[in-house]
């Protein structure tokens, strides 16, 4: 298994978002505020070295739209 969740994204803007982990029953792992670079692919790296196996979920949130994508850890 990987220690490393890579979370590959392009914007169109520069504003700033948060990428949060929360674990199958909602509370909340990760937290971090990324800023990313405008019209260019990006990959921003998440340790989950520490997560038991099981499903997670991913969310990325800008304040005005936010996108959940689950992922799982074997």
């Amino acid at each position: 298994a990987s220690d490393i969740l890579n979370v590959t994204y392009e914007t169109p803007n520069i504003e700033p978002f948060v990428l949060r982990v929360f674990d199958a029953i909602g509370r909340l792992l990760i937290e971090t505020e990324v800023n990313p670079c405008c019209f260019k692919e990006t990959i921003e790296r998440v340790d989950i070295s520490r997560f038991q196996g099981g499903i997670y979920f991913l969310q990325i949130d800008n304040g005005k739209e936010s996108s959940i994508e689950s992922f799982v850890v074997k």
